[in-house]
């Protein structure tokens, strides 16, 4: 209780152990209005306390989300690595990067800065490991895509073409030989995107090269 609530909860007892009822009757009206603004400002006071608890658990709970969803990318990909080595470089940054949005966000609330920590969680962190989430059980088949099956079909095409020309076959206006090269361009373009954890598209890309080989 604050000073002048304190003073005036003695002043009220005083008078009426006196026995002072006039006075107590005169003094009544003030001593209820310092009363009341007492009580709104600890109504305040536990309002605020109890919002501030609630951003507190509610941070620490995205918080916990988070790092069980990262958790979970990770051993995901520790468990396809065999299969997803083309890539992994483009994971070793992008675990770096989450990690350290990680650490930056248990530093503002160890500091009390919940809302810039609730913004790193929800603008930074979970939609960078929800898009992988949504991509990395893709991500073997594409790695065989275009580390094995398509540079291994347009090689054969290469050696059979060039066969085809030892043997004398006239093939010189089917431009194959500039069809190679160019298809082996955009598989090293589509190497680059998948690198970069964008698979967007390349699927279609995929059946637009087997469809010309």
């Amino acid at each position: 209780m604050d000073s002048l609530a304190q003073a005036t909860s003695n002043s009220v007892k005083d008078l009426f152990t006196d026995r002072r009822y006039k006075e107590l009757k005169n003094y009544l009206p003030s001593a209820k209005k310092t009363i009341g603004e007492y009580e709104e400002k600890v109504e305040a006071l536990y309002k605020g306390l109890k919002d501030k608890f609630a951003v507190e658990e509610n941070v620490s709970s995205l918080s916990l989300r988070c790092k069980e969803s990262f958790r979970q990318v990770k051993q995901e990909f520790y468990l396809k690595s065999s299969d997803l080595s083309i890539l992994t470089s483009s994971f070793d940054l992008l675990f770096k990067k989450v990690s350290d949005l990680l650490d930056e966000a248990d530093a503002h609330i160890e500091n009390a800065r919940y809302e810039e920590a609730e913004s790193i969680y929800k603008n930074k962190i979970a939609p960078v490991v929800n898009k992988v989430r949504s991509i990395i059980k893709s991500l073997p088949d594409i790695c065989i895509q275009i580390t094995n099956l398509l540079p291994d079909k347009i090689n054969s095409l290469s050696v059979r073409y060039e066969q085809m020309i030892k043997d004398g076959y006239p093939l010189n206006h089917i431009m194959l030989k500039k069809t190679i090269p160019d298809m082996e361009a955009e598989l090293d373009a589509i190497i680059a995107q998948v690198k970069t954890l964008n698979i967007q598209g390349v699927q279609e890309k995929f059946d637009s090269m087997r469809a010309r080989i």
